[in-house]
């Protein structure tokens, strides 16, 4: 890849105009979903992209310039489960195109931006934050460092146990990375100021002395890596909507062409 090419650096990318036949918007003023579909044209103006890097095959990633001004919605459990599949699957059918395939934006995308290397936490009997350097499981942790067991906890997902999940939450405030390249990419718009959306990431925080787990979703708000709740192994469940920002890989014999008035194009190798 030509080193001339930093991180947020436009580029010249177009999907077909397209309308999602399953994702409807949410109304965050009224807190209701609509009759309205998400599309690609939805909201002011359409995207305009720029350039991520590359992912771990070589293929160039792009971004959005900003989230969708619209909102989707997603509750408790099902959405806990669902969510995933479900912000990839949106942004596969509105934003691919034959020259590569859209998913959701991530948390290691955000980290990989950053240079950010984060480590997943739970509190243990004492109340003490332990940093899960080894992605131990909550029924490793339980038989290592002799932590009482979740008696009755509810697991979100059907046939997996509690003991199986992974404590791995973690925030950060992005201040900290305001020097590196990915920063204004991550949490700034030129013309929107503070972006806010949707990772396609999940979490687990494990509270042993409470006897509590919460599972959720990662999110981007404002300036900071936050996390929002959607249920817990006590049964209790929460709504959350936000943005939606797609990523596109792009094929492998897509590269970038020339610049033109500071627009990277498009080429087939």
């Amino acid at each position: 890849m030509n080193n001339e090419v930093k991180s947020g650096a436009s580029v010249e990318y177009e999907p077909e105009v397209r309308i999602s036949e399953k994702y409807k918007v949410f109304d965050r003023t009224f807190w209701k979903e609509t009759d309205k579909y998400f599309s690609t044209q939805i909201g002011y103006c359409t995207f305009e992209w720029r350039y991520m890097g590359e992912d771990e095959e070589g293929k160039i990633l792009i971004v959005s310039d900003r989230p969708t001004d619209e909102a989707l919605y997603l509750y408790g459990k099902d959405g806990y489960v669902e969510g995933l599949n479900t912000l990839n699957d949106l942004c596969k059918e509105l934003y691919s195109s034959q020259m590569g395939e859209a998913r959701s934006i991530n948390v290691d995308d955000v980290n990989r931006l950053l240079g950010a290397k984060s480590v997943g936490r739970y509190w243990d009997g004492n109340g003490n934050k332990v940093y899960n350097n080894e992605n131990l499981t909550i029924g490793e942790i339980i038989s290592q460092n002799c932590e009482r067991e979740l008696f009755f906890a509810e697991s979100p997902e059907t046939g997996k146990n509690i003991n199986e999940y992974v404590p791995s939450k973690y925030i950060y405030d992005g201040e900290k990375y305001k020097c590196s390249e990915g920063y204004d990419l991550v949490f700034r718009n030129s013309l929107y100021g503070h972006i806010g959306y949707f990772l396609a990431s999940t979490y687990v925080d494990v509270d042993f002395q409470n006897s509590y787990v919460e599972f959720g979703m990662r999110i981007i708000k404002y300036s900071e890596l936050v996390d929002s709740e959607m249920c817990n192994s006590l049964g209790e469940e929460r709504k959350i909507c936000n943005r939606i920002r797609p990523v596109v890989a792009l094929n492998s014999n897509i590269q970038l062409g020339e610049k033109v008035n500071g627009v990277w194009t498009l080429k087939e190798v």
